[in-house]
Order: structure tokens, then sequence, then C-alpha cells
């Protein structure tokens, strides 16, 4: 068999990635194998086993805790985290002084001091850490990137990315609406900032507003990913409970090679309308319309229409999609594809499990690292930061621990600092 992996958490979040193992197995069956399922919910770990069982034909360990798998699985290789954001470090840091590799869901951690631990961890340990940060690994992302890289808009110069919606509704489960868990802008956020450093390079500073506009959350209206993994463990909810952490982002970037860049992301906003990411160059500019759609790119180069996709896969004859994600998704050039949401999420899912089992082979670097990690966190963080402040911050203040004063809070809760 294949190098043997631990689930941890097996809350909604865990049963997703159960599905990209599902999907890497159809495609390079024996890369990796579930051996250990863990929650500190022995029942949710149970049932969690038995559905490894029914969809990957064998029966993972059901624990509760990482030392429990390694001692039950001696040869686990690595840890797919999927705890709750606010027990990342602690989790991966458990993993990683066992052994173990670490895919660690996003956010690497929710403080720098959280990633700061698990970079000790993993220098301690020389294992591989790898961010679960799925929205580059689109395939029509991809091809954005490539674009850039191959000057199909010239210089860019500015880039816009703007997302609105879910009013006073619950994300998905009630503890990403809390500070300790890093809130809704870290939840969410993490993604674009990530994605917005992938197209446009680092940021080096930030000036920013953070509020709360939604401090009572109502349990009726679910907002969620239709995925349907999340009902099964939400429990018995109160109608409405209350959110203490800031639900709405208003930011402007300055950027290492001088691009320029405004993030808004409202998750207080009324919902409808389209929301716009929109890079803008010197010769031409293009548009996504978000990951897990297949929804091919906008991109104009001077006329009023934009380039159909034949046109704009010629701006960049050099694209080829990895072997992997082409056997996942069907093709090593694409401008658009067919998929819905659950079938592309557990294939970018599979990405993630499939290059961490490939790079633990090989040697080679994972593409999120902690480097990488760090660098989202500290964007989403610059901005809390800087609206702490009303200044301007620059990013390595955020990643030296400079400046803090938004995250002392967060860290004093979580024991983090005294």
């Amino acid at each position: 068999m294949g190098h043997e992996f631990a689930l941890v958490g097996c809350g909604g979040m865990g049963r997703r990635h159960l599905r990209g193992f599902v999907e890497l197995a159809r495609v390079r069956p024996g890369l990796v194998e579930m051996a250990a399922v863990v929650d500190v919910d022995r029942e949710r770990a149970e049932f969690v086993a038995g559905e490894v069982e029914e969809l990957l034909g064998n029966r993972a360990a059901a624990c509760t805790s990482i030392a429990e798998a390694k001692a039950r699985r001696p040869e686990l290789a690595a840890a797919d985290i999927v705890t709750t954001a606010g027990a990342h470090h602690v989790a991966a840091v458990e993993a990683l002084d066992a052994g173990l590799h670490v895919l660690v869901e996003k956010p690497l951690a929710v403080t720098m001091r959280g990633c700061a631990r698990i970079r000790a961890a993993a220098s301690r340990s020389g294992r591989l850490v790898s961010v679960a940060e799925n929205y580059r690994r689109d395939p029509i992302l991809r091809l954005a990137r490539a674009l850039i890289d191959a000057g199909a808009i010239g210089e860019p110069r500015s880039i816009v990315e703007l997302r609105a919606g879910g009013s006073d509704g619950m994300l998905i489960t009630p503890w990403r609406h809390f500070r300790e868990d890093g809130g809704p802008l870290m939840d969410v956020g993490v993604h674009y900032a990530d994605m917005i450093q992938y197209l446009m390079g680092p940021v080096d500073r930030v000036a920013g507003i953070t509020r709360l506009l939604e401090p009572v959350r109502t349990t009726g209206r679910i907002h969620e990913a239709p995925s349907g993994m999340y009902a099964r463990f939400r429990g018995d909810l109160p109608d409405t409970f209350e959110a203490t952490a800031p639900d709405s982002l208003q930011a402007m970037l300055g950027f290492a090679s001088g691009a320029a860049g405004t993030w808004g992301l409202e998750l207080s906003a009324p919902d409808g309308g389209e929301s716009l990411s929109a890079v803008l160059g010197s010769e031409g500019r293009l548009e996504t319309y978000g990951v897990r759609s297949g929804r091919p790119l906008k991109v104009w180069r001077g006329g009023a229409e934009p380039l159909d996709d034949a046109e704009v896969l010629a701006l960049a004859p050099d694209f080829r999609l990895d072997r992997l994600t082409t056997d996942l998704f069907g093709g090593d050039r694409m401008a658009r594809y067919d998929f819905q949401f659950p079938q592309a999420d557990r294939k970018l899912i599979a990405l993630e499990i499939g290059e961490l089992a490939e790079a633990i082979d090989s040697g080679k670097p994972v593409e999120v690292d902690l480097d990488a990690g760090e660098a989202a966190v500290a964007l989403v963080l610059a901005v809390h930061e800087s609206s702490q402040v009303g200044a301007i911050v620059t990013l390595d203040d955020v990643r030296s621990g400079r400046v803090s004063a938004y995250q002392d809070v967060t860290d004093r809760t979580l024991g983090l600092i005294g």
C-alpha cells in the first residue's frame, strides 16, 4: 500500500477531505491509504471510519488523539489536519512532533504566533508542511497565472477583488464567527489573500478597515458550500448566537512590484449580484468568476468584447496543467470545465493530498509551503492590524510580530501568550 494518512478532524471539512481521498484513489490507486481518523468526539470518529470503509474499502482506526492513531498505526506517514482553525497549530505541532508530515487546511494558523509554533515544530522534525489551499489549484486560476506570466495583459498594474454576501446568516458553522478561530474574514479571506499574491506577487503594505456589522447571527439561514457535509454534526443550535469577530473588510494593497490593489470582503452584505475579481494590465485585463465553478476567464485586449476560449489559450502557448491535475480534470489545456461544485471540490482536495504524497516520495518542495501559508495569513491579519492602529502597516511588521495588537487578544485566549 501507499503512504498511510490520518484524517485529523471528522466534521464537515473532514468529510469533504475524505471525498478527496476517494477521488485521488480513482486516478492514483495505491498512492495513499487513509489508515486512521481522529476526532476528540469518538462518535464522530467512528462514523467517519465507517464512511472510509464504505467509500474506500478499508476500515480506518477510529481514534481520539494523534498519539492513539500513531500507536495503533505505527506506519503512519502523514496527518491531514481539518480541525477548527483555532486548533490548527495544536494539531499540526502534535503531528510533526510525532514524526508525521502534515497537510493543514487553510489557514495555516489564525495568528502569526500560531504559525511560528508550526514552523518551529517543522524545523525540529524535518517533516513537510503543506497548506491545503485549493483556490490557486483550480485549472482556471492556473490559466490566469499563465496568462499573466506570458504577458497577455502586459504589465500587471492593479487588482480588484470584491466579494459580498452573507447578510446575518451563519457561515456554515458557528465557530467561523468566533475571534479565537480566526473569524469569517480569516476563514474566507485567506483564500483571496493567497489568490491575490499568487496572481500579483507579494503584498508589502496595507491600509485597511475591518468592522463587525452583524454581531448577532441567525442559524435558520445557513450560508454554506453545496456539499452537504456539515449538517450531521451541527447539533442543536439556538436561533441566534453572538459573533465576536469582524465580518467586513476593506483594504488598499501595495505590492512589492509597485502594483496596487483594492480588496473588499463583505460577509454581512445583502445577498445577490456578481462579485468581481479583475487584474488590470498595461495592455489588457482579465476577470475570474470564482473557483470550483468551471466558468471561463474573461480577457480583454483593447476590443469591446472579451476573447473567446481559443484566443485566450493562444495567448499562453506554454500553458500546461500538471499530470495529476490533467488526470483529475480530463485535460492539460482548458479554458473551462463542466464539473459541478462537489465534483470540483473533491478534485482540488485530491490535488492537495496527492501533491504531499508525491513530495514525500520525491523530496521535492510542496507549492503552498510554510512561507506561502504564512503570507496569506499575514495579509488578512495586516488588514485587521491596520484597522486597529488606524495606519498603514507592512507585511514584514506583521510577520515579524512587531505589530500584533489585534492578534494579542486571540493569542491570550489560545494560550499562545500569557
